[in-house]
């Protein structure tokens, strides 16, 4: 019989240890989906998304930007969004505009709706050279959330650019941001023992300068959280972040000259992520050092991923609707003259 001599590294023969008896993580999925639609008076357009699911980091993004012009009436509706997923990290953005200047009085009115959703579920096992596999510890750990919402409209005489009544000007947006832990071989019933569970979502309507509907629950900020577990054995997590948001200028019977706007967003940029474990405890509450957290394709859950760059870019607004107000002003202009 031949014998053939191996050469091992260290650092080999310590992954091997480490991962000896453990159950291995689940391979992740990412999921996303980006819609946009705007309408005014002549036409409308829109960009329906379909899901994407892959295994490693995801992305979508949807517009629908309509610029129509007259000699007497100029309308700008924009819809934009995005979604991103990727190992610790989810982006959601929605954003809307809506401008409108009649010289004839004519209000036709016009709108702009977009949204935004994305998944990911993964799963890592907590692992280190002294704990025995199925024995229970305790995991200290971050989430971050951080995002901006508002809103914004107005109702101008062209000329001067005194407020003035005019049609309606409707908003609203709304955002949800979920992560769901569960240590397998400790969760049971929920709640309970084994179980995270971090649900924030905030909604709000108005028309005009009237609040007509709105609810929250949690917020933006840093989350300090505690998961119990078994050494060894997967912790799954799924995350999901939605954005959505609306603009109208309803159109009107009288006659109104003069400028209408109405803008909403809800933008989560590179803002819901997993910042790290800041600790790992076993049973009797002595602190673990050299533990590993690795999901199946070798990712640390370990770590922070605050500094994950997205290459996805943030829906911009306001060059259409900057050019439209500019065009408005010159039709105003002419019509004086």
């Amino acid at each position: 019989m031949r014998h053939i001599s191996h050469r091992v590294s260290v650092e080999v023969l310590l992954v091997a240890l480490l991962s000896l008896g453990s159950a291995a993580a689940g391979a992740a999925e990412f999921k996303s989906i980006a819609t946009a639609s705007s309408q005014t008076a002549a036409r409308s357009a829109e960009q329906i998304g379909e899901w994407k699911t892959g295994g490693s980091s995801i992305w979508s993004a949807a517009d629908a930007v309509l610029l129509d012009q007259s000699s007497s009436l100029v309308q700008n509706a924009e819809a934009r969004s995005s979604a991103t997923a990727t190992f610790g990290l989810l982006t959601f953005v929605s954003r809307t505009a809506t401008t409108q200047t009649s010289v004839s009085g004519v209000q036709p009115g016009t709108r702009a709706e977009s949204m935004a959703s994305t998944e990911a579920a993964d799963s890592f096992v907590i692992t280190c050279l002294t704990c025995v596999d199925g024995t229970r510890g305790v995991m200290n750990f971050r989430v971050v959330l951080e995002g901006d919402v508002g809103m914004s409209h107005s109702s101008t005489n062209s000329t001067t650019g005194q407020p003035i009544p005019g049609p309606d000007r409707e908003m609203s947006y709304f955002w949800s941001a979920n992560l769901t832990m569960r240590a397998s071989g400790v969760a049971a019933e929920f709640p309970g023992p084994g179980w995270v569970s971090q649900y924030g979502y905030d909604y709000l309507a108005m028309v005009n300068d009237r609040v007509v509907a709105g609810a929250s629950r949690e917020g933006t900020g840093i989350y300090n959280l505690q998961l119990e577990f078994e050494f060894g054995r997967p912790i799954e997590m799924l995350w999901q972040g939605t954005a959505m948001s609306s603009s109208f200028l309803h159109d009107s019977a009288d006659t109104v000259i003069g400028a209408l706007t109405a803008q909403s967003y809800a933008a989560f940029t590179n803002s819901f992520y997993w910042d790290g474990i800041s600790s790992v405890t076993d049973a009797d509450g002595n602190a673990i050092s050299g533990f590993t957290a690795l999901n199946g394709a070798g990712v640390s859950y370990a770590q922070s991923f605050a500094d994950v760059v997205v290459a996805v870019p943030e829906p911009g607004m306001g060059a259409l609707t900057l050019g439209g107000l500019a065009l408005l002003a010159t039709l105003a202009r002419r019509r004086r003259g």
